[in-house]
């Protein structure tokens, strides 16, 4: 139950991630970078992970048959390219070489950095970090396409990230778990872009909307944050 639950979650967030990603960037390079970073997560959570025992096996299914399975696509390349073929020949061998090529690099590279995470943690804690930064970014760009005047983007980020931590905390070593720890999640989230639009509230003179801001963001965080590290 346990694990056919995980991958459940686990699928239904990577397929929106993927979904959300489509809406900031045209289609065959959102296709494109989606598989591309889904074979570099895939390979270094196999090869650090799972390969290591480091966790339940409903946390390795739901992140990597789950999310990251769900996150990438082979269908929608294959689809794309035969899209770009008809049109370019050139342009669709082009793509099919760039992702073939590109796809097996990125595996490679999850596959050694997950073997030499122990000798350059550090670097891990910036792959992490940059992937956390870059995911915040997608996501509120596809926010601000809602021209709501409300910071929700940062809010939904940062309570999602506190429970991810809250959860992982609990099953990830101290040590080895940086990447997705201080490296991941912490470049997910933003303490310095939650304080400057809340006073960007106060400054346009929405209190009632800057006090909802700041109640549900540290309320909501450390409940969350509770209720992942009971799981």
């Amino acid at each position: 139950m346990k694990n056919g639950s995980a991958v459940l979650i686990g699928g239904f967030s990577g397929g929106i991630l993927r979904a959300a990603l489509g809406l900031v960037v045209v289609t065959p390079i959102a296709t494109l970078l989606v598989n591309l970073v889904g074979a570099f997560l895939l390979s270094f959570w196999t090869y650090w992970g799972i390969e290591r025992g480091a966790f339940p096996s409903w946390v390795n299914l739901g992140v990597g048959t789950g999310l990251i399975g769900a996150f990438t696509t082979f269908s929608t390349m294959s689809t794309v390219t035969v899209g770009l073929l008809s049109t370019n020949v050139v342009l669709g061998l082009a793509y099919l070489l760039v992702t073939a090529v590109a796809g097996l690099a990125m595996a490679g590279l999850g596959f050694w950095l997950a073997k030499k995470v122990g000798k350059a943690q550090w670097i891990m804690i910036g792959v992490g970090a940059g992937m956390g930064a870059w995911l915040r970014w997608q996501l509120t760009q596809l926010w601000k396409k809602t021209r709501i005047d409300w910071p929700l983007a940062t809010l939904v980020i940062n309570l999602v990230g506190s429970f991810a931590l809250g959860l992982l905390s609990q099953y990830l070593p101290a040590e080895s778990g940086k990447f997705w720890t201080t490296g991941l999640l912490g470049g997910f989230t933003t303490f310095s872009t939650f304080n400057v639009e809340l006073i960007s509230l106060f400054d346009e003179g929405r209190k009632g909307a800057a006090l909802l801001y700041i109640t549900s963001s540290y309320l909501g965080g450390l409940l969350l944050a509770w209720l992942g590290m009971q799981l």
